[in-house]
This record gives structure tokens, sequence and C-alpha cells, in this order.
């Protein structure tokens, strides 16, 4: 399997208003999932997240009708935390509320669509609070964008994530369009 590790890192300290705001949109996000990535794999149902008892980390399913993706990590710091359920697992993504520079290697698994589409829903909610260095190409931002859709039907690709050039960027912004029922109403 081969690599397929995203870097990032806040560049500043989010304030208090803002680390709500993308508490909320990770846990809307895990709401409001797909039941299938771009490419047909199962999503919704097939996710942990993690929490900690007595000192021991421990991998929970995401409940999809109430997710809680916020605990603190070991070293005791608010995260947001999920990954992937057996056999679709990977390295867990993590985005602790500090400036340290992060990275998960998701081998592309089905949740690298939400990683990216987190990704995406921050930049368009906070723009230049995250830099992201990654090898997703433009199909794999294009999914990450069809997640966040699923949040907020407003959200961009925005040039500053993506680095294949602006053109792509806005082309696959302006051609990727997704429809969210009605029943999933969510508002910032």
């Amino acid at each position: 399997m081969s690599e397929f590790t995203h870097h990032w890192k806040l560049t500043r300290n989010p304030s208090d208003d803002e680390w709500d705001h993308i508490k909320t949109l990770a846990n809307a996000l895990m709401a409001f999932c797909p039941d299938t990535t771009a490419k047909g794999m199962p999503l919704h149902g097939n996710l942990i997240t993690y929490t900690t008892v007595r000192g021991i980390e421990k991998d929970v399913p995401v409940d999809h009708d109430n997710p809680a993706l916020i605990d603190l990590t070991l070293d005791g710091v608010e995260a947001i935390q999920f990954n992937g359920a057996e056999p679709m697992a990977c390295e867990a993504f993590s985005m602790p509320r500090c400036t340290d520079e992060q990275s998960v290697d998701t081998h592309a698994r089905p949740y690298d669509d939400l990683v990216l589409g987190l990704f995406i829903l921050i930049e368009d909610a906070i723009p230049d609070l995250l830099s992201v260095d990654s090898p997703a190409e433009l199909g794999d931002w294009e999914a990450g964008l069809r997640a966040a859709r699923c949040v907020d039907p407003t959200a961009r690709l925005s040039t500053a994530l993506v680095s294949l050039g602006s053109d792509k960027a806005v082309l696959a912004d302006q051609q990727l369009h997704i429809d969210r029922p009605a029943s999933l109403d969510f508002t910032r």
C-alpha cells in the first residue's frame, strides 16, 4: 500500500470561538457524511473515534446521530480524532488545538475524503488558519469537497489548499455540484 501522508498545522492558536466552530464542523461532517465515498466505498457507519478512559485511549464507533469526535489526547490537549473502522483503518487523524505540525498517512482509504473535507471546511470558514501540504490530486480534493458540501453546500475548494494551480482548483469547484438532501439542514 502506498503512502498518502497529509501534513498540516494551525498557523496560529485559534480563538475559543474559532475552535468551537471547528469542532462543530468536524462533528457535522461525521453526522452528514455521505454513505459512500466518491469511489463507492462504504463510509457512513465505518468510522471510529477515540476516548480516554482511566488514561487508556480506546476506539469507539462514530455515532453519526450524535458524533463526539472531541477528546483530550494522552498529552491533555483537546483534539478532533477519527479513523476508518477495520479493515479500512490506517493512521488516526488527530487535529489537536495547537500549532505543532501534524501528519496522517491515510493510504487514501475511505476516511481520507473526510480528512480533506475537514481541511476544506476549515479553510472556507477561517481562511489562513490552516497550512496544508498534501499529495492529494484534483480527484482526491473533489472527493473531499463532496464530503464538505454535505455540511455546507457553499463550501469552496480553495487554491490555498490545493497546489494544482488556481485554474484547476477553480475548474474543480465550478464542475462539482452536489445536492444535499433538505433533511440535512446545517447552519453555521
